[in-house]
């Protein structure tokens, strides 16, 4: 783990050097790393690949979830003052710039395959946000596959693009699960999000009971989904080309803000 660790350290580091505009930081919010992604792109290739490429790997990842997380923040309210104008036409631009910035770098260290996978993906995951943005009935069959794809598009596509079946089924599994877990806090706090939503549909499409849930039986709902899915990641950790104690560091790693492990395991 302290080398992971220090891949990551060494990555998001690079990467705020890439990014870092003294100016564009007066109006936008500094980008975020999902450090997860990181450990799992480092894990699945790391007896596959030069640590180099990796790197390259890993860094274009961050620049092209930067861009995206960039442009979801593009206001679409009304134009009210200058501020606002400069805020939303910097916030673009900062998009694009993001976005240009994984092209170089995969261009520049003679990826081209990875370029065509990157952009493909971009593509990917955009299709699946339209997908929740236009389904009012979503069902969770449904939003499980979207999500999935938002959330991990690139990191699918590379374990299958180096023929890594295993890893990708994995991939695809923890990070629905990270959103889910993400999604029932915003619930705690008044919000509906889509796999939220999508249970909600099922469950009023699948009983003849039409009344409203209380907030404790929404939860149970989506908690047992998450100790679902908790044990399928157990399951599949079992493989012996998976790095078992990798993956359940990354589990505690996702469980242990709230201690929801055992909590979920009571309930589920």
């Amino acid at each position: 783990m302290n080398e992971f660790n220090e891949i990551v350290n060494e990555c998001k580091q690079k990467f705020f050097s890439l990014t870092e505009h003294t100016f564009l930081q007066k109006y936008i919010q500094k980008p975020m790393i999902d450090e997860d992604k990181l450990r799992f792109l480092y894990a699945m290739l790391s007896e596959h690949l030069p640590a180099k490429d990796i790197k390259d790997f890993a860094l274009a990842s961050t620049l092209v979830d930067a861009a995206l997380d960039t442009h979801e923040k593009v206001s679409l309210n009304k134009i009210n003052s200058d501020y606002v104008k400069k805020n939303r036409q910097l916030t673009v631009l900062a998009g694009d710039y993001f976005s240009s910035l994984y092209y170089y770098l995969l261009a520049n260290a003679g990826q081209i395959s990875m370029i065509r996978l990157f952009s493909l993906s971009i593509q990917e995951i955009n299709e699946h946000k339209m997908n929740i943005y236009q389904d009012e009935n979503l069902t969770f069959e449904g939003v499980q596959r979207d999500i999935s794809s938002i959330e991990s598009a690139i990191l699918q596509n590379i374990a299958e693009h180096f023929k890594l079946s295993i890893w990708k089924q994995l991939i695809s599994e923890f990070f629905f699960l990270k959103r889910m877990i993400f999604e029932r806090s915003q619930w705690l706090e008044g919000r509906k999000l889509p796999i939220i939503r999508a249970l909600l549909n099922d469950h009023k499409n699948s009983t003849p009971d039409r009344r409203n849930l209380t907030k404790d039986e929404v939860l149970t709902l989506i908690d047992r989904k998450i100790y679902q899915s908790k044990e399928r990641i157990e399951k599949i950790s079992e493989d012996p080309i998976l790095k078992h104690d990798v993956i359940m560091k990354q589990m505690e790693r996702l469980f242990s803000p709230l201690n929801y492990s055992e909590k979920v395991a009571e309930e589920g």
